[in-house]
């Protein structure tokens, strides 16, 4: 059986593969993806890895049922699938566990000053609003709009009857709710 299908590293590209979207880790803490925003969760990461052994019996199962052409070919494939299956149950103990998100938490971390990369987005809770043009458009990702300081203090979704964006904007300021930021200056 190939020996990089049964190693810590390749448990933590089955991770990525799973849930890469939906996990990352900034400030040496885990988010995940709720479908608005990063929340801190350490815990969901711990419940995602809980999950190799399952991935890995699937991908067992692929090998098993994967068509072969000669005799060979499915001695290979049948010896790749056992020694996978032997794989999911080692991956189940806390040392596995605990390998696989360490290395995971390495390659999934991101910058926090690329977190809010954008100052001119305003996550809502009904979408992603693009204060120089108005636009609302649904919640991203990829995105990184999260953790603005005017995002908690809006509490609520944008109704496009309001006063115009940046004049909310400069009013929540003034209000103290959130700290302005003057992007076209900033940079």
């Amino acid at each position: 059986a190939p020996r990089h299908l049964c190693t810590d590293q390749a448990n933590v590209q089955r991770i990525i593969r799973a849930y890469g979207t939906r996990l990352l880790v900034a400030a040496d803490r885990w988010h995940a993806w709720d479908g608005k925003r990063w929340v801190p969760d350490d815990a969901v990461a711990t419940r995602y890895a809980m999950n190799l052994s399952r991935l890995i019996g699937a991908e067992a199962e692929g090998w098993a049922s994967k068509k072969a052409t000669t005799g060979e070919e499915e001695e290979k494939n049948q010896a790749i699938a056992k020694a996978l299956r032997a794989w999911a149950t080692k991956s189940e103990m806390k040392g596995a566990i605990d390998a696989a998100l360490g290395l995971a938490k390495r390659v999934l971390a991101v910058d926090t000053e690329k977190m809010d990369g954008d100052p001119w987005l305003l996550n809502c809770a009904n979408g992603t609003v693009d204060l120089r043009t108005g636009v609302l458009r649904e919640h991203d990702s990829y995105g990184f709009e999260i953790y603005k300081h005017i995002r908690d203090a809006t509490g609520g979704g944008y109704e496009i009857k309001e006063a115009t964006l940046y004049a909310s904007y400069r009013r929540l300021g003034r209000v103290g709710r959130v700290e302005l930021v003057d992007p076209v200056h900033q940079r």
